[in-house]
Formats: C-alpha cells, sequence, structure tokens
C-alpha cells in the first residue's frame, strides 16, 4: 500500500539547491487541499555539501521553517533527486491489497538494484495492464536510506 493511503494531512518537504519549500495538506473529499505553503531561502550549494556543518545549517533551515510555518501534523513526504531514485512498472496479479504487499515484500529483491535492508521500497497500484487481462500495473520505487 502507498505510504499515504490513509493519511488524512501531512506535510511536503522540497529541499532544493536554492531553498527549502514546504506545502501542508489536507483530505478534501476526493483530493487534498492546500493549507499552508513556506519556504525558506538557502545558502548557495548547502543542499548538495557533504560538509558535517553545511549538513547541520540545512537541518537547522528545515527546523526553523517547519517551526516558523505551525504545520500541524508530524506526517512528512519528501522530494528526492529523480535521478537518485530507481523507478519502475511492473505487471503483476490481480490480488488484495495485503497480497499486493507480501508479493512486492518477496520479489523486491529481483526487482530493485539496491540491497532490502539498505533501501526504502514503496509502491501504488496504476490499474490494469496493458499487456495482460489477469494482471495490474504496479509502480515500484526505491531509495536508498542513507539518502
Amino acid at each position: 500500500m502507498s505510504i499515504l493511503s490513509g493519511i488524512s494531512e501531512f506535510f511536503g518537504l522540497d529541499i532544493g539547491t536554492t531553498a527549502v519549500r514546504l506545502v501542508e495538506l489536507h483530505n478534501s473529499g476526493r483530493s487534498k487541499a492546500l493549507v499552508k505553503y513556506a519556504f525558506v531561502p538557502l545558502e548557495q550549494n548547502i543542499a548538495l555539501s557533504e560538509s558535517k556543518v553545511d549538513q547541520q545549517k540545512l537541518a537547522q533551515a528545515i527546523k526553523d521553517l517547519v517551526d516558523q510555518s505551525n504545520v500541524t501534523t508530524k506526517n512528512v513526504a519528501v522530494g528526492l533527486p529523480s535521478q537518485r531514485v530507481f523507478t519502475t512498472v511492473v505487471d503483476i496479479d490481480r490480488l488484495s491489497a495485503d497480497e499486493i504487499a507480501k508479493t512486492i515484500k518477496y520479489q523486491a529483491d529481483s526487482l530493485i538494484p539496491t540491497p532490502l535492508a539498505e533501501s526504502k521500497i514503496d509502491w501504488a497500484v496504476l490499474g490494469d495492464s496493458a499487456k495482460d487481462k489477469d494482471k495490474i500495473e504496479v509502480l515500484l520505487t526505491s531509495v536508498t536510506n542513507s539518502l
């Protein structure tokens, strides 16, 4: 099941090269409603730096942004650079959500390029498979825990 399934409110955090941006969203029927938007500019290249000092500055900027925007939830979705995220679409048998989760858990080591113990994976059902009427398409993504 998707990581945000069943979560009624969350905030999105985008760590860019020039700023950190935040949006808070709440469920509004079948869609999400924008509750807050905030951003804080960053010193040049701080988000790309491997330096502990720069990482601490970035962490403090994020903390200050979250505190100052008065976010009301602890649920967060973080934007990651697409070149650092593995994404694929796989066809699997039509199963219940629980069975899909189990199938992905057991097959993920053959589907993603990084070891499961070192990765966070997530998935979402896209719909019917275009190739096989008895299957569904599932979007699978993974990223290393270190990122």
